[in-house]
């Protein structure tokens, strides 16, 4: 359990909510136009209100987006507040979620700008320092704040706007959004301000979740939409969020094979634990290739020149020994070369759909090339490894208590089934005995 003086070192002294109605008396960061203000160029277009959370427009660019993210998240921050030791600067920038302008003065901006807008309105009828106005203009704060970072996402380099700045630079990936406000809160705080969002309904299905199960929740709030069911959702929010699930979270392929699984057992409640594990699986053995191959991304393992590539990745994941051709884990090798068979194949036939023969032509040989050496490079050693286990495997005796035990039941047992059965002589009482 995480004290309260670890959350308090991840963030700033200073919070982001304690100013929305304070103007401090400097010129320099009085106004709205600064040029300071101007250098973020806003979005061109606008989203509807009513949507939720901003989608991609293809599943090509969900695919090269997510992509980018994986690859370039150390270039995506959240800065700390640049505060002199005798004062407080204020430089930091929300954006307008209706005109994506950024300004240091928010809820002035909104006031005086939007004050005809219906929510603006709803908020400013509060009393200035009155709790249900700061609370209005915070959600609007966040929403603004969201489509920013769902945009630099999208390019995957920039600066994410929090609710919280941490102390020291941080990366994006320990921040996440929240699923009901949409604001951006450090991963080991999230579960306290979950508690108390105000946008969180009493009879929210999160209610009871734990706070490593809140994260995971919330990671599907991603800024960069999936396309995947509501049900493959449900068993993602049940899975640890770590390395390992942010690598699912962020690959198609992964989710793709996920929702195969899902359409197969996802009737079966007892099944979604398998699906999160083959899911996991598949997700080690990409954090592992990351860092050993050139692979990056699970359509990289279809290509058939990366096959070798593949195989080392495999080995690694598995604990391969060359010096003796075991295994640590030989079962986790066989797994693997099954999952990436079903990953072949949902690739090359979603390439087929679409029309992409290139990757088509590419899945159909990597499945060549898989059914005719992955037994010579992977299955044999893994298969050897299990049945020598096996064959080494000492052979346990009972103690003589134990035997003296047993027999001493089975005499007891037997004396009074004989007697209940010359008493009432039935199948059932010889059956029995």
């Amino acid at each position: 359990m995480e004290s309260s003086s670890e959350d308090s070192d991840e963030e700033s002294d200073y919070t982001d909510y304690s100013d929305v109605d304070y103007i401090p008396g400097t010129d320099q960061s009085s106004s709205d136009e600064s040029k300071r203000s101007l250098e973020v160029q806003p979005i061109a277009k606008k989203p509807l209100l009513v949507q939720r959370f901003p989608m991609l427009s293809s599943k090509q660019d969900n695919t090269e987006h997510a992509q980018n993210l994986t690859a370039n998240s150390s270039t995506i921050h959240v800065l700390p507040p640049s505060n002199l030791k005798a004062q407080r600067v204020y430089d930091k920038r929300n954006y307008c979620v209706f005109c994506f302008k950024p300004s240091s003065k928010i809820a002035r901006h909104l006031e005086t700008v939007h004050r005809n807008e219906v929510e603006v309105a709803q908020a400013v009828q509060y009393p200035k320092g009155s709790k249900a106005r700061r609370t209005k203009l915070n959600i609007l704060r966040n929403r603004g704040n969201f489509v920013h970072n769902a945009e630099v996402v999208r390019k995957g380099t920039g600066q994410l706007v929090a609710c919280y700045r941490p102390r020291e630079q941080r990366d994006a990936k320990d921040f996440i959004h929240c699923i009901h406000c949409q604001g951006l809160y450090s991963k080991r705080t999230l579960w306290r301000h979950m508690k108390n969002c105000p946008k969180k309904t009493q009879d929210s299905a999160d209610s009871q979740v734990s706070r490593k199960r809140v994260r995971s929740l919330c990671a599907l709030a991603n800024p960069v939409g999936r396309d995947i069911s509501e049900g493959l959702k449900r068993v993602l929010s049940q899975m640890t969020y770590d390395d390992v699930y942010r690598s699912v979270q962020n690959d198609k392929c992964i989710l793709q094979f996920g929702e195969h699984m899902f359409n197969r057992h996802g009737s079966d409640v007892n099944k979604h634990d398998y699906i999160r594990q083959k899911m996991r699986e598949v997700g080690r053995l990409l954090l592992e290739a990351q860092k050993l191959t050139p692979l990056k991304t699970m359509e990289d393992f279809i290509i058939p020149a990366n096959f070798s590539h593949v195989v080392s990745a495999v080995k690694m994941v598995a604990g391969f020994n060359p010096e003796k051709n075991t295994y640590r884990i030989p079962s986790l090798a066989l797994k693997l070369g099954h999952s990436l068979q079903k990953i072949c194949s949902i690739v090359e036939s979603n390439a087929m759909i679409c029309g992409n023969q290139t990757m088509a032509e590419q899945a159909k040989n990597f499945r060549i090339i898989h059914q005719a050496r992955w037994n010579e490079f992977v299955s044999a050693g893994a298969i050897t490894t299990l049945k020598e286990a096996k064959w080494n495997v000492p052979q346990i005796l009972p103690f003589t208590e134990d035997v003296k035990l047993l027999n001493a039941y089975l005499e007891k047992k037997q004396d009074e089934y004989e007697r209940e059965l010359r008493i009432i002589p039935t199948a059932d009482n010889y059956g029995s005995l």
